[in-house]
C-alpha cells in the first residue's frame, strides 16, 4: 500500500455505524506518522479532527521525505466535514483537498447533501471516473481516515467497511475483526479494493491486503500505532510518531 492508497486507508477508508454517539464535549483527535519503504523514511502523515455534538470536521495531510522526496514528489492536503448520525455514521458535507504527484497537480471539491455526492469538482479533470451520483453512502478520503482510524473504545474498533468516493475513483476499505494481542496490541487484518476509476499514481493493484495495529492507551481507548504491506518496492509501513 502505497501513498495515496494508505492516503485513502488513512487517508487513503459500505456506511456501517463507525462511532459510539457523540459526547457533549468536543472530542479532539491528532496522530502524526512515519511513512517507511523497506525501512527507509519515505514521508509523513497527519492527521486531526474534532466531533463536537452531532458535526465533525477532519484533516489530513501527507508529504514525501528522503529518498521517494527525491525521485517521485507527492503531497496532499485535504480536509472535510460534516454530520455524525445518531448511530455513529459518518456523513460527509464537504471535501476539500490539494495534491502534487508525478502526474499532476490537482484541486479537488465534493459538495454532499444526505449522504450523495452533488457537486464534483477535479481540476485537471481525469480522462473517466465514476458517476458522482452513484456514490449515495461513500465518504472522502479524509473522512473515511477520521471514521476508521482515529481513536475510538476498545470494543469498538475494526470490524468496519467503508466505500471512499475521491472524485476519481472509488475503493473500499475493510477492516476485519480485531485480534487481540499480547502487551495490549490489537490486530486487525484488512484489504484495500479500488472499485471504480483509473489506477492510483503509486501502486497498479486492485486490490491487496494490509494490516493494523492498535493498542490500547491504558484507559480502554484503542489508539493506531502501525499500518503494514507488502509493496513492489519491499515492505511498506505506517509507523506512529
Amino acid at each position: 500500500m502505497m501513498l495515496r492508497p494508505i492516503r485513502n486507508a488513512l487517508l487513503a477508508l459500505a456506511v456501517a455505524p463507525l462511532a459510539a454517539a457523540p459526547a457533549a464535549a468536543a472530542e479532539t483527535y491528532e496522530a502524526a506518522f512515519d511513512f517507511r519503504i523497506a525501512g527507509i523514511r519515505a514521508g509523513e502523515i497527519s492527521m486531526g479532527g474534532v466531533e463536537s455534538g452531532r458535526t465533525y470536521e477532519a484533516r489530513a495531510k501527507v508529504n514525501t521525505a528522503g529518498l521517494v522526496g527525491i525521485f517521485a514528489d507527492f503531497r496532499f492536503d485535504g480536509t472535510a466535514a460534516g454530520g455524525v448520525a445518531g448511530d455513529g455514521r459518518i456523513v460527509p458535507q464537504v471535501f476539500r483537498a490539494s495534491s502534487v504527484s508525478p502526474r499532476a497537480a490537482r484541486e479537488t471539491r465534493i459538495d454532499w447533501e444526505n449522504g450523495t455526492p452533488v457537486f464534483v469538482s477535479v481540476k485537471p479533470e481525469r480522462s473517466t471516473s465514476p458517476d458522482p451520483s452513484n456514490q449515495t453512502g461513500t465518504l472522502d478520503p479524509v473522512s473515511a481516515s477520521f471514521a476508521l482510524l482515529r481513536d475510538v473504545p476498545v470494543g469498538e474498533v475494526c470490524g468496519k467497511s467503508v466505500d471512499v468516493f475521491d472524485g476519481s475513483r472509488r475503493s473500499r476499505i475493510t477492516l476485519g475483526k480485531p485480534e487481540m494481542q499480547g502487551d495490549g496490541e490489537i490486530l486487525c487484518n484488512g484489504r484495500y479494493e479500488r472499485l471504480e476509476g483509473e489506477e492510483q499514481t503509486f501502486n497498479t493493484s486492485s486490490s491487496y491486503p494490509f494490516k493494523a495495529i492498535f493498542r490500547d492507551r491504558g484507559d480502554g481507548v484503542a489508539q493506531l500505532q502501525r499500518l503494514d504491506t507488502k509493496t513492489q518496492f519491499g515492505r511498506a509501513a505506517l509507523v506512529r510518531k
